[in-house]
């Protein structure tokens, strides 16, 4: 709530995972806390993120004057908030920024995520994945990394023993990585 009191948004866009939004305990923490607030939830979206859920979410932007996203869920979720956010004041085809033929301006609406997965890292990282067709694309813009960011662990627990294994090996995946960049 003292997220929300400073930066008093009008219209909030709640990205949100499909089940994990309930399972992981993140509905009944969070819904509370937006009972005075003008929220537009939306769902629905595969195991991976594709540019016609980015569409949709700019679409509500759009409409509603969002003036605040919260990303509450997986990977997929925080790589829409993410893109979304930065998307939807762009003019012209979205497909062309994602392809990297436009670069974004980063004029991102402002943005609080919440993981209910450890490991991707996806809701602190400059970088958005967006499949188009079945071809994957890294939407990249250094204004992308949100205002705020909540860990809390207590929202991972409902995982199964596979999701957990997956995450870890995920953030296990990623450590490594960072040693072999030469960035």
């Amino acid at each position: 709530t003292g997220i929300l009191k400073q930066e008093r948004p009008s219209s909030i866009l709640l990205v949100r995972g499909n089940d994990s939004y309930g399972n992981s305990g993140a509905k009944g923490a969070i819904e509370h806390q937006l009972n005075n607030y003008n929220v537009t939830h939306i769902y629905g979206f595969k195991k991976s993120p594709f540019s016609q859920d980015i569409e949709r979410a700019v679409d509500v932007i759009k409409q509603k004057n969002v003036d605040f996203i919260i990303g509450v869920g997986g990977g997929t979720v925080m790589d829409i908030a993410k893109a979304a956010s930065l998307l939807h004041n762009e003019q012209g085809n979205l497909e062309d920024f994602i392809k990297g033929n436009i670069k974004p301006k980063g004029d991102n609406i402002r943005r609080l995520l919440i993981p209910t997965t450890a490991g991707t890292g996806a809701e602190i990282t400059p970088f958005s994945v967006v499949y188009i067709d079945k071809t994957k694309y890294s939407l990249a813009h250094s204004s992308m990394p949100p205002e705020y960011v909540i860990l809390a662990p207590e929202l991972t627990l409902t995982l199964s023993k596979y999701e957990t294994a997956s995450t870890g090996c995920d953030a296990l995946s990623q450590a490594i990585e960072s040693f072999w960049s030469v960035n």
